[in-house]
């Protein structure tokens, strides 16, 4: 029932909030760090949050705090282009709000600092992913259903209203793409995993560490390339590029739908991987998690992927 109300009014404002981003000058225009050759919406992540609100009302409504706080960080992002260290105190602000909101006060202070970790790192790393059509709102989909099967508790309802939300956004943002999630989805989308990976590494009986990271491994795995690159550059961590992994295959031949293939068919890849080891120990999932960085960053060095420019491919 979640999922299908969560589908249904993603479908729903989604269209609507495609109609009102040019009338708000909401729109991402072509540019030197932009794939799009011509004006496209934003405001998507409106209707992913339409559908989320479901997963959350059913189960921690408190939850709509620090998803309706990142929601809006994004929209301003999008609307003024907020300085880097507004953007990282208003993320750290919502990572605070995750911790606080989810339960565990034995343990409050660890789960307000992962939430903090958590929500910084996937806000970022989904808002990379969110450069080529379909792909964010893919890989999405992948993560928050792994997290539907292993979690229990609260997070199932979370993660199928995620997943509904994101299933209705990719009808639109397939390519070729008449609508974006913008900073605002991006947000939102990083945050709702953060949540989903906070409960995944904090519940009794629930999926072990190495499982969580599994589950959100594409976006770590952009983040992590491009803090690499930009520091062997001598590039600020805060400069933009064109040099991701789908950007990489793009540039050596792929087409924009293979390439958001490739990616999405690979954080599936981990998320079947993460639902085999989600019963285990934490020493297997994270010796598997390892095992699966280790071959990532040894394929990334190896094609090139992890440093070279797309710009000289």
């Amino acid at each position: 029932m979640v999922a299908l109300a969560a589908l249904i009014s993603a479908a729903v404002v989604t269209p609507l909030a495609m109609w009102v981003a040019p009338r708000l000058g909401l729109v991402d225009r072509p540019g030197p760090l932009k794939v799009n050759l011509h004006p496209v919406p934003y405001l998507g992540g409106l209707g992913v949050a339409a559908g989320l609100v479901w997963g959350i009302g059913a189960s921690r409504p408190m939850l709509l705090l620090p998803v309706g706080a990142a929601l809006t960080l994004g929209l301003l992002d999008d609307a003024v282009g907020l300085p880097p260290v507004t953007r990282i105190v208003g993320e750290i602000a919502v990572g605070i709000a995750v911790g606080v909101t989810l339960p565990a006060w034995e343990q409050r202070v660890a789960v307000i600092v992962l939430s903090i970790v958590a929500t910084v790192v996937l806000c970022n790393g989904v808002n990379m992913i969110d450069g080529l059509d379909g792909l964010a709102g893919g890989v999405t989909v992948m993560s928050a259903m792994g997290f539907y099967v292993v979690l229990h508790g609260d997070g199932p309802a979370v993660a199928i209203a995620l997943a509904a939300g994101a299933v209705a956004f990719l009808a639109f943002n397939r390519p070729p793409a008449r609508v974006y999630l913008g900073d605002g989805g991006a947000y939102l989308i990083g945050t709702a995993l953060a949540i989903l990976f906070v409960i995944a590494c904090h519940q009794r009986s629930g999926p072990s560490v190495g499982a969580a990271i599994l589950l959100v491994g594409y976006p770590l795995v952009e983040l992590v390339f491009a803090i690499v690159r930009r520091l062997a550059r001598r590039q600020p961590l805060t400069a933009g590029d064109r040099d991701h992994i789908y950007d990489q295959l793009l540039a050596r031949g792929a087409s924009a739908p293979v390439a958001t293939l490739s990616c999405v068919v690979g954080q599936a890849a981990l998320t079947a991987s993460a639902i085999v080891v989600a019963t285990r120990s934490t020493v297997v999932s994270l010796l598997v998690a390892v095992g699966w960085g280790a071959l990532i960053v040894a394929v990334g060095m190896l094609t090139g992927l992890l440093t070279a420019r797309a710009s000289e491919r």
